[in-house]
């Protein structure tokens, strides 16, 4: 079994990570082929990565590591950060690179904050009952890297506080300049921080995309937009070029969307579901705007040889290589449950949503 999480692109390298491994993949330009492999004993499960500053970022659990690679693509530690404590129930899930500043995401069910540092927005609340804990609330954290590799001494600058009254978990980062937008899905739509929330609530467990800017060296909640239909629905990537955002994800139905897009914003029609999707959202004067969408189609590309089988499909990462919407890639896991018999295996594939074609094109290969 594989389980890709999270790709990030650097020329015609794909870098990718997930479940204590991180592997590197090189587009020829019309096959991917795999360069290398390399366990990560250190990290944990469902690993996310970023590369930046001509290194590699890899998150898990509660800690963030700095690797470099080598000519024999050996990956060398230069530091390691915690963000948080075991008993505070932290688990890293998003993690995007900015210059020399490096901003991860996650959820917590901690009732306090997780570090001495400037917090925004308010932890979970006690529960006040014995071996019930808090409920599960999302968080941002911004490190500064100090790029020194013989003395290092990464720093943490801020953290925000995602969430409402039940649980909220962000699966999703991404940075342009001093905006940072984040991802995920939530059971509520009351008791969230002071912001304003564009679309509709549409179920008990919606997805969603906030925008945070960074204004004097502290975080601001912008606006917030729901993404979903009329079942469950949950945002697990996104990718940033200029002011459009590219927002991956899974539904459990293709109704209800009409309440957020009109069924033409769509470029093909919805496969089998859980279904995975990529949307494109303008960021225009502060407001969120849809632009197109295309549904994965159950990877319908990737299974002619299981065609009867039964399948859960999904976006797990996005990356864009050199800012252009016609290198745009996806990764993700397709899961298939036949008769006794489960298995789980990841896929890369590259998306053209450039307006010159509005139908995409989907190819790609099975890890």
């Amino acid at each position: 079994n594989s389980m890709i999480v999270i790709p990030d692109v650097t020329g015609n390298r794909i870098y990718i990570g997930g479940d204590n491994v991180i592997s590197r993949i090189t587009d020829t330009g019309n096959n991917f082929r795999k360069d290398w492999v390399q366990s990560l004993s250190n990290i944990g499960d469902n690993s996310v990565l970023a590369i930046g500053n001509g290194c590699i970022y890899i998150a898990g659990n509660y800690c963030i590591v700095k690797y470099i690679e080598d000519n024999n693509a050996a990956l060398k530690i230069i530091w390691t950060q915690e963000i948080a404590n075991q008993e505070d129930r932290a688990s890293i899930k998003a993690l995007a690179i900015n210059n020399n500043h490096i901003y991860v995401g996650g959820s917590a069910r901690a009732d306090t904050n997780l570090g001495n540092f400037v917090w925004k927005g308010t932890p979970s609340k006690k529960t006040g009952k014995k071996n019930i804990l808090p409920v599960r609330k999302s968080f941002v954290i911004k490190i500064t890297d100090d790029n020194n590799i013989v003395n290092p001494k990464p720093k943490i600058n801020w953290g925000q506080w995602i969430g409402g009254k039940e649980d909220t978990d962000l699966f999703a980062l991404a940075v342009n300049n001093n905006h940072i937008y984040v991802g995920g899905g939530t059971s509520s739509d009351i008791e969230w921080e002071k912001f304003t929330f564009h679309g509709y609530y549409n179920t008990a467990r919606n997805g969603y995309v906030i925008k945070i800017s960074e204004i004097n060296n502290e975080p601001q909640i912008e606006w917030g937009q729901w993404i979903g239909g009329a079942r469950v629905d949950v945002v697990l990537a996104l990718a940033v070029n200029n002011n459009h955002i590219y927002v991956g994800g899974k539904t459990f139905s293709s109704e209800g969307w009409d309440k957020i897009v009109p069924n033409s914003f769509w470029a093909n029609k919805f496969g089998t579901y859980p279904e995975g999707f990529v949307i494109e959202i303008a960021d225009e004067n502060n407001f969120p705007i849809f632009i197109r969408g295309i549904w994965l189609l159950g990877t319908e590309h990737f299974r002619n040889d299981l065609s009867d089988y039964d399948y859960d499909d999904f976006i797990r990462g996005i990356a864009i290589r050199n800012n252009e919407v016609n290198n745009i890639y996806v990764c993700g896991d397709s899961f298939i449950n036949y008769i006794n018999m489960q298995h789980l295996r990841g896929y890369v594939t590259k998306l053209n949503l450039s307006k010159e074609n509005s139908n995409a094109n989907l190819f790609g290969a099975n890890m």
